[in-house]
């Protein structure tokens, strides 16, 4: 039989599908859980990789829309045909006025970052960042739409820690660490040194006190 080889975003799905796998704690998505816990998967996984690998950020955030508008959809029974794809899906959507012009963009902006991370293999940080924020803003059209609170505030979107900021961090805890170290040397070496110095005199002093000692006699 062929042998199938699975893209680095296909191997995670298999992997968080496991038994082992635990629920996705993302400061910006979390709100989705109680619609599906994919939903925020998708989400929790492009926040992780956003950075380290905007490509695969991409691709999650692709998945994450076209789950997303699937989910708009099913609330309010549009019917979706198994071979439709995303971009008629998106605009069945806008047709039947389940979303305006805006959503569609972000739908579409989702979409077409996808694909062409999934083309050509491309996609950069500022790009990954950017649609993101995007799938952000969809998340909170869907909660105000189908979760029955128009009044939700979700608060500020949390950029992803940047990696590199923890390596910055972690270079200058190291520095602190190798001056912490030379200063420790440094008292080791003072303390060492008046020890001796303080044996020296001790040493000074016996002698001198044992030759008068020995004048005397």
């Amino acid at each position: 039989m062929p042998s199938t080889v699975l893209s680095d975003v296909e191997l995670l799905d298999l992997d968080m599908t496991g038994p082992t796998n635990k629920a996705f704690v993302s400061p910006n998505f979390a709100f989705l859980t109680k619609y599906d816990e994919v939903l925020v998967r998708h989400a929790a996984l492009a926040e992780r990789y956003v950075f380290d690998d905007p490509n695969s950020a991409l691709l999650k955030l692709r998945q994450f829309g076209e789950l997303l508008a699937q989910h708009a959809a099913a609330y309010t029974g549009v019917t979706i045909e198994e071979h439709d794809s995303q971009l008629e899906l998106i605009n069945t959507l806008l047709e039947r006025q389940v979303i305006n012009a805006q959503v569609s963009q972000l739908f579409h902006g989702l979409r077409k970052s996808g694909n062409q991370a999934a083309h050509q293999h491309t996609g950069d940080r500022r790009e990954a960042l950017h649609q993101l924020q995007m799938a952000r803003k969809l998340a909170v059209w869907f909660h105000k739409s189908f979760g029955g609170d128009k009044s939700f505030k979700a608060g500020p979107f949390l950029p992803p820690p940047d990696p590199r900021d923890t390596e910055r961090e972690l270079h200058t805890e190291l520095e602190r660490l190798r001056e912490a170290i030379v200063a420790t040397q440094d008292q080791i070496a003072g303390t060492q040194q008046l020890v001796a110095e303080h044996a020296r005199q001790r040493q000074e002093a016996e002698a001198a006190g044992s030759v008068r000692m020995i004048s005397r006699n």
